[in-house]
């Protein structure tokens, strides 16, 4: 038998991460053909000099024929898992990855990968470690899932040895992984979300937990000990690595747990951030000696500190075998700027301030953004305070009905925190009925964010005499693709809204 020498590698979904890879392999002198279902997709000189053929829309079976020669299928992340293009790679048992894999392949093992996921918190906590990391003048770089492809780091640093890359890393990018190992691990948390596109939970989850399994017992994964879903799911025979715990709870609250015997822990006692080894604090940092006001009270920001100072710990004193610097820690905390329409106050106007979580993209995130909006009240002795909340977007379920449910779940109990819920976009119907179960003042659907945004603002004046603050909150807990072509420009919408606002009020 002829063994056929397999030189072309397939690229599915023509996007950013699609020409990076293809990048890459084209360097490695594969052949590289790429597939789009878009029909009128602008090739221009990039794609060119990258790819020796590209095919857009349907493509005829004996284009499709010639797959089962090629080395491997690379998918981009916004291609679904069902594929016809997919079916048949695998078919004829073509290996299908993802651009994570792909570059992951290319690597050398002199290179510190360090991989994050989870449902929310991911880009912070990837941000945080990577800010770290960069304060102790590494040559390290932040790539994956927030916006910059693994294989442009890979192409970029193949002669290069000795770098670190923090990989933001979601649950579609996982799915098609079956080898990539970081020598960290962090899984923030894990609550439903893109159920829309995964063919159940547990197929989202076991996406997730897959960063896990290919470590080796010299690496370490760090992972959310409140999270049920991840006790729950997680499969402990699969795991070789190390350990690492966190989570946000009193510790004098806590001496009798099981968290002694836990080789590392990162927790908040209400006043300071510890590390724990073995039950012994080994690093104390109180939050009364930061000056950002995003990590002086408990919330998504302080929450997502966690995991970040336990990577950065781990990879400091185990890894590279360096100083844990408490000087350069807090410089990088206090000079920290949210990611854009991640949640942050946008502007005060009397007794209003305006809140954007527009990257609030599924209801548990909305939940945070909420907690958060109430801590930062609470924290600056606020007492009365009211919340008009806005959703809407896509719903990331695969029925209305899974999405009654999570609402009904996750929101029982917010009654008094909340003036009223206002929907916008298509499906504002979807978010909105399932909160006529909690009794609200004021329940609205409307056609679009703008008309959403007018009615808050006027029933902030209409309640502004029950309450000391009233925020009015963006957290849709949808995807933005209803009316917008991103978070960021749903986020971009949003702030634009309240600064006409303002203008009419000065």
């Amino acid at each position: 038998m002829v063994r056929i020498k397999k030189d072309t590698v397939g690229v599915l979904g023509l996007s950013k991460s699609g020409l990076a890879v293809a990048k890459l392999y084209n360097k490695l002198g594969f052949k590289v053909k790429g597939f789009d279902d878009n029909y009128n997709l602008v090739v221009n000189e990039n794609y060119k000099n990258y790819f020796s053929e590209i095919f857009l829309g349907k493509q005829p079976q004996y284009v499709i024929n010639e797959i089962k020669n090629y080395k491997y299928l690379v998918v981009s992340p916004g291609v679904p898992f069902d594929h016809p293009i997919i079916q048949f790679a695998r078919s004829q048992k073509v290996p299908v990855i993802s651009e994570i894999e792909a570059a992951y392949k290319t690597m050398s093992q002199r290179k510190t990968i360090i991989g994050i996921t989870g449902t929310n918190g991911k880009s912070t906590v990837s941000t945080l470690i990577y800010q770290f990391i960069k304060s102790l003048n590494d040559d390290v770089y932040l790539a994956g899932n927030i916006g910059y492809p693994f294989s442009e780091v890979a192409y970029e640093c193949m002669d290069k040895e000795n770098i670190t890359v923090v990989l933001e890393l979601s649950s579609f990018q996982l799915k098609m992984t079956n080898n990539f190992r970081s020598q960290i691990s962090v899984i923030t948390n894990i609550t439903s979300d893109h159920l829309d596109r995964h063919e159940s939970f547990e197929d989202y989850v076991n996406s997730k937990l897959k960063l896990l399994y290919f470590q080796l017992k010299k690496d370490y994964a760090i992972i959310n000990e409140e999270d049920g879903t991840i006790s729950k799911f997680l499969q402990s025979d699969k795991l070789k690595s190390s350990l690492g715990y966190f989570r946000s709870f009193n510790y004098s609250n806590f001496s009798n747990t099981s968290f002694k015997d836990k080789s590392l822990y990162a927790c908040f006692d209400g006043k300071k951030i510890m590390i724990l080894c073995k039950g012994q604090s080994v690093f104390e940092l109180p939050i009364s000696s930061l000056n950002n006001p995003l990590f002086k009270q408990e919330g998504i920001y302080l929450e997502n500190l966690l995991p970040s100072l336990l990577a950065f710990y781990i990879y400091s004193k185990y890894l590279k075998k360096v100083d844990f610097d408490r000087k350069s820690i807090v410089d990088v905390i206090d000079d920290f700027v949210p990611l854009a329409y991640r949640l942050k106050s946008e502007k005060k106007w009397g007794k209003f301030e305006f809140f954007n979580d527009s990257k609030a993209t599924n209801l548990a995130a909305t939940k945070s953004s909420i907690d958060t909006v109430k801590n930062y009240f609470l924290k600056n002795g606020v007492r009365r305070y009211g919340i008009i909340l806005l959703v809407g977007g896509v719903p990331k379920y695969s029925n209305k009905e899974d999405c009654f449910k999570e609402i009904e779940k996750l929101f029982s109990g917010y009654e008094k925190d909340l003036i009223g819920v206002l929907g916008f976009g298509k499906y504002a119907d979807v978010f909105i009925n399932p909160f006529a179960k909690f009794s609200l003042k004021y329940l609205y659907a409307f056609n679009s964010m703008e008309l959403a945004f007018s009615k808050a603002v006027n029933l902030a004046f209409m309640e502004q005499e029950n309450y000391d603050s009233i925020a009015i909150l963006l957290a849709p807990g949808g995807a933005s693709f209803d009316e917008f072509k991103s978070a960021e420009e749903r986020g971009k919408f949003f702030e634009n809204l309240v600064d006409s606002f303002l203008k009419l009020k000065t």
